[in-house]
């Protein structure tokens, strides 16, 4: 894991890779950004990107992971937050 940063330092820079790389995924294209630029726009050396994950393909993996949970976790947000919504063994609004 990456030397010298506390477990603080190191989950914001997690977060700010997953951050950028989103952006950078919408605005290039996964397949045209690199890990330059992802740690550049993270205020990262690019050897420090690699004490966070062993390649481009792993930090891709994590970047899926983390919009599936975000993703997830709104879908979440909303359903209990709505009325024509119940969750478990009752079904939406009854037609």
């Amino acid at each position: 894991m990456a030397v010298g940063f506390t477990d603080e330092q190191k989950t914001n820079i997690r977060a700010k890779l997953l951050t950028v790389g989103s952006d950078l995924a919408g605005s290039v294209g996964f397949k045209n950004m690199t890990v330059a630029q992802i740690a550049k726009a993270a205020g990262i050396a690019t050897g420090t990107f690699y004490h966070f994950y062993k390649s481009k393909e792993e930090f891709a993996v994590a970047l899926m992971r983390d919009i599936e949970e975000k993703s997830f976790s709104m879908l979440l947000t909303r359903m209990m937050n709505s009325e024509n919504i119940k969750i478990g063994r009752a079904s939406c609004r009854e037609r």
